[in-house]
């Protein structure tokens, strides 16, 4: 966790160990304090005003933009009554200073009823759950019955001959494709998940109210239900044209894969789904197959679809269950006008890797100045998929159970 360079109110109690590790940080910060200090001063007073004159002018904005999101979160469904309230589902391999902004964010512009975590260990469990009453955690090998790192591993290999740990960009496939059963798989193992549940990828964070829900045509109508009440906002904007993607699905289901009206994919990194249209998505995956449960058919159905030259980009839960709903729920989505997110943030993966060096723990953490000037420019929602640039050495022996942040005491 990194170190602030004021000391707080209890610091006069430190053991003297950290009291010699806090001015040893102190005595290092020194040079770039004092540099900073003679740029400002040749700063001319010129710069002073436009500088000042500029810091007014974003905060205005920032006044106005958080006006606005009040009244947006106000804002009433059909027959006047608030959208219904909806829990988030997210999967981590581990806590970080971005899921752990992440969830910051999702509290304050999303307020979940629930928001459940999965993850690896009952420590890594304690520490999500410190981040907020409502957070359930889930062990990621107890949450769906049949389904584990080692189950999906040794269906990989049995399949491709691969040794369970292939990598791809700094990624682990086993977990890549283990993460995405477990999203999908959410909608039965969580027996009091809301109809409408948000599914978030943890390394993107909300930067102002995401609208989720949105009145259907004729929702005021006296008895309808609530899947024609209310339409699924869908996100756009993702890479378009991922053969694995669509060689999968159509194995699968028999029919193309669909894509935005701009021609992009539905891999958006969030999706608002609906209990029911899971369970008919996975229903429709699962053919004749002779393998008996565990795992669960649906999941060796799509694991016998994966394209062999494709095993990296084999299969998207969202783009699956995006075009799937669309196909047969078209009244059920409305579609965003315009991609209104960001992958990695600002700057792409350098200004990742730029970040990282001006950090004095060295790690790909969010700036929130970052975060502010994307929000700025109308973007929803940001990533900072740091597990995928290799200089933030998110994968290092030191950051095993946890990356920028502190993990309990094991008992």
């Amino acid at each position: 966790m990194r170190a602030s360079l004021f000391a707080s109110p209890s610091a006069a109690a430190s053991p003297p160990s950290t009291a010699k590790s806090l001015a040893s940080r102190l005595h290092a910060a020194a040079p770039r304090l004092k540099k900073g200090v003679s740029h400002l001063q040749s700063v001319p007073k010129r710069a002073w005003c436009r500088a000042s004159i500029l810091l007014l002018l974003l905060g205005l904005i920032a006044f106005v933009l958080g006006t606005l999101d009040w009244r947006w979160a106000k804002r009433a469904g059909p027959a006047g009554n608030k959208t219904p309230e909806i829990d988030v589902v997210m999967v981590a391999l581990k806590p970080t200073c971005v899921n752990r902004a992440a969830v910051a964010a999702l509290q304050r512009y999303v307020r979940p009823r629930t928001l459940h975590v999965v993850t690896a260990t009952a420590r890594q469990c304690t520490a999500f759950r410190s981040w907020g009453l409502n957070i359930a955690c889930h062990l990621q090998d107890a949450f769906l019955p049949g389904v584990t790192k080692g189950t999906v591993a040794e269906g990989l290999a049995r399949r491709f001959s691969a040794d369970g740990a292939h990598r791809f960009r700094g990624r682990d496939m086993t977990g890549w494709y283990l993460q995405q059963f477990l999203k999908l798989g959410a909608a039965a193992a969580i027996q009091e998940l809301s109809e409408h549940f948000l599914v978030w990828d943890s390394d993107m964070i909300p930067l102002r109210p995401l609208k989720l829900l949105h009145p259907a045509p004729g929702a005021s109508t006296p008895g309808i239900s609530e899947s024609e009440a209310w339409q699924t906002v869908v996100q756009v904007g993702g890479v378009p044209h991922v053969g694995g993607y669509a060689q999968t699905y159509e194995k699968l289901l028999g029919v193309p894969l669909l894509a935005a009206p701009d021609g992009s994919s539905f891999v958006t990194h969030c999706m608002v789904m609906f209990r029911p249209y899971v369970e008919e998505l996975l229903a429709a995956v699962t053919y004749n197959i002779t393998t008996a449960p565990p795992p669960p058919m649906w999941v060796d159905a799509i694991l016998d679809a994966l394209p062999p030259h494709h095993l990296d980009l084999g299969f998207s839960e969202y783009a699956t269950y995006a075009s799937f709903v669309r196909a047969r729920h078209p009244r059920s989505q409305r579609l965003a006008g315009r991609k209104a997110w960001l992958r990695y943030g600002l700057g792409g993966e350098a200004a990742i890797r730029l970040g990282r060096t001006l950090s004095p723990g060295d790690l790909c953490c969010p700036s929130r100045h970052a975060l502010l000037v994307a929000r700025l420019l109308g973007f929803e929602y940001s990533g900072l998929d740091v597990g995928h640039v290799l200089a933030c050495r998110f994968d290092a022996p030191e950051h095993a159970l946890s990356y920028g942040v502190d993990l309990p005491e094991e008992p």
